[in-house]
């Protein structure tokens, strides 16, 4: 009955009482405002306007760029201790999450609950599902910096049980402003009592912060200097002693942006540097665990834009040292050996638009890369690329894209759920690159004056140079560790369908999505669903705003993720070894979850300043969702088993206040 209401609500809503009119001799053109945080256009990417997030519930209370990109087609829901970016069933790492184009490593907080982006520092929000055109198999979520300098001082301040967070925009001249972000969190001030995963007592904390410069020397140059970083620490505590587990993860980015109009054409340039460092410390009773691992690029991005012409030319520099386990016990220690790796990347592509008539386009790619590593391999490619889009007026828009994309980058590790136990390793001898052959076509078109649109899109993608860990964290006790024994080399396909009703104008906006989506993967001769894969999702997202009062509501039910289990345990040389089922063998039950918030302006001015509270309540039905299995500690005679992980908070209530000066 829910979706039922909601539905009809999308469909029943009247028009909105802030019309444009536009008189052309005797006749009348009447479009709506567009209202929506949403704006989806056939064969263009997503935009959100991230100053429109608040209307929607968040599980502190204020906005979330990351976890609001879950909600979008196509993009697989993550738990609440999911950290993955999962966009048409590829995985985390073949998603680039950017700011402006430079690629965030780490985009997310351990445990995945928080994104490191502060939403009020950025100007919008783009989101890519089939190609971004970098150097990644999969889609792209970008954060674009703000450009424009403010006529006087302003920002914006939050509060919540959770945390505080706020972006001031700071004028330093008629033509250059500084933008300032921080956000500090104090979770275990409140909610200390009530952080509990299973048998896990745990404090969690984390940092953001974000500064960017912005000058405009005259009308066609802009300069940008933006950095960024995030931190966190947690610790888990057993209820039960015996263990404990402390994880410390930072990321930081660095970089100067130009852009430089002609008559003519655009330029556009990066320099930066993007960082990511983890470390995992498990402490048992017999033995203690210390693995640390570090990744990072630094590169520079041009992209030159003349009429149907538009090239890119990026060169980048990329350094990891995945997991090197230190484990130490009564009898000896022992530290695996440093497996840094480093390497050259190139790439120049070059893109032509031709229109064939008026209502057909025709663009068509190519892009050369060439991957070097520091124990001399050499990965050249050429890269095409097709796409046709169609606009038939009234009967929508049509897009037809294929092509190829090539990776050099590699994450796999323990888990998915965003411990520092996920790794990544770079192309090189004993390790190809990975590719992707994809298709897609789509179909989309606004009717009833534009206040709603509906899209559909199929995509097929085959995926070459797949890598998967088989390993468990038990296996870091080996005296004789090495990635490479328990790497799994092979291919994937992901293939679905995207549906999308989405009502962009009127005092109730929203969209509806269905997703139907396999993602499959092959090791060693065998099939078997990605760890992942959800065959069926639907999203739906609703906001009401009437004078002082916004609400807002989130419903997801998505089926259960796979997951493998351990169906045996025994104990060897000391050590606790476990007998595994099929890989992704069975599955988790259904996902399920109601958000629900409302918000109450004292004062709300037209152009968004004003001030008030935010009341939400985050999984309102209080559904029990369990996140993933791991093994458990029963007792001395019966000794481990697999078990469910979930919240120990089955609903989560939130409160906060927010000012817009």
């Amino acid at each position: 009955m829910r979706l039922l209401f909601l539905i009809g609500l999308l469909l029943a809503q009247q028009p909105d009482s802030v019309q444009i009119q536009e008189k052309l001799d005797s006749t009348v053109l009447m479009s709506e405002r567009h209202s929506s945080m949403l704006e989806i256009r056939p064969a263009m990417p997503i935009s959100v306007n991230t100053d429109l997030l608040r209307r929607i519930p968040s599980i502190t209370g204020t906005p979330d760029p990351i976890r609001f990109v879950k909600l979008l087609p196509g993009v697989e829901t993550g738990s609440e201790l999911d950290a993955g970016l999962h966009i048409l069933g590829t995985e985390n790492s073949h998603s680039l999450v950017s700011v402006d184009g430079v690629p965030i490593y780490g985009s997310t907080h351990i445990l995945g609950l928080f994104s490191t982006f502060i939403s009020s520092h950025f100007e919008g929000m783009n989101f890519y599902p089939f190609s971004s055109g970098a150097n990644r198999i999969g889609g792209a979520v970008d954060m674009q910096l703000p450009g424009r300098v403010p006529g006087k001082f302003r920002g914006q301040l939050s509060a919540s049980l959770f945390e505080a967070e706020g972006t001031l925009d700071i004028p330093t001249g008629r033509n250059s402003a500084l933008f300032v972000s921080a956000r500090r969190s104090y979770i275990n001030l409140l909610y200390g009592n009530f952080l509990r995963l299973d048998v896990f007592s745990f404090k969690y904390g984390f940092t953001d912060g974000n500064i960017t410069w912005y000058w405009e020397p005259g009308k066609n140059d802009r300069f940008w200097a933006d950095f960024m970083m995030g931190g966190d620490k947690i610790d888990f505590q057993s209820s039960k002693g015996g263990y404990s587990l402390k994880c410390d993860w930072m990321n930081y980015k660095g970089s100067v942006h130009h852009r430089h109009k002609w008559d003519w054409g655009e330029l556009r340039q990066r320099l930066y540097y993007s960082h990511l460092d983890l470390a995992f410390d498990f402490n048992h009773d017999i033995y203690d665990m210390y693995v640390p691992s570090v990744f990072g690029t630094a590169g520079y991005s041009a992209t030159l834009s003349a009429g149907r012409w538009e090239g890119e030319t990026r060169v980048e520099w990329h350094h990891s040292r995945p997991q090197q386990t230190q484990v130490r016990n009564k009898d000896l220690s022992q530290m695996a050996a440093d497996e840094s790796q480093s390497a050259l990347e190139a790439s120049a592509k070059v893109q032509y638009t031709l229109p064939i008539t008026p209502s057909l386009e025709l663009s068509a790619s190519l892009k050369g890369i060439w991957w070097h590593s520091a124990d001399g391999a050499n990965y050249p490619a050429l890269i095409p690329q097709l796409r046709l889009v169609w606009d038939a007026r009234h009967a929508g828009k049509f897009e037809l894209l294929g092509g190829m994309e090539r990776q050099n980058l590699f994450q796999t590790g323990v888990s998915s759920i965003g411990l520092p136990i996920e790794f990544w390793y770079l192309s090189g001898k004993e390790l190809a690159p990975q590719g992707s052959y994809h298709a897609s076509a789509s179909w989309g078109r606004n009717f009833l004056s534009d206040r709603y649109s509906v899209s559909v899109s199929a995509f097929y993608r085959h995926l070459t140079g797949q890598l998967d860990y088989s390993g468990t964290l038990l296996d870091y006790l080996d005296p004789d560790y090495s990635t490479s024994k328990y790497l799994l080399h092979g291919f994937g396909r992901n293939f679905g369908l995207c549906l999308t009703l989405h009502k962009q104008a009127g005092d109730f906006t929203g969209w509806v999505n269905y997703t139907l989506a396999r993602s499959l993967r092959t090791f060693d001769g065998v099939t078997y669903p990605s760890g992942h894969e959800r065959i069926h999702e639907f999203n739906a997202v609703g906001n009401y705003t009437r004078g002082r009062w916004d609400f807002g509501g989130i419903f997801v039910l998505a089926s259960g993720t796979p997951y493998t289990a351990a169906e045996s345990f025994y104990m060897t040389g000391g050590n606790l070894v476990a007998e595994m089922s099929p890989r992704n063998y069975y599955r988790l039950k259904p996902y399920m979850r109601l958000d629900l918030s409302v918000s109450y302006y004292f004062h709300r001015q037209p152009d968004g300043r004003g001030n008030g509270l935010t009341v939400a309540l985050y999984n309102a039905q209080g559904y029990k969702n369990v996140m993933f299995l791991m093994p458990k500690r029963v007792n001395e005679k019966h000794g481990f088993s697999y078990g469910p992980m979930t919240l120990y908070i089955r609903w989560l209530p939130s409160i906060s206040y927010f000012h817009k000066f």
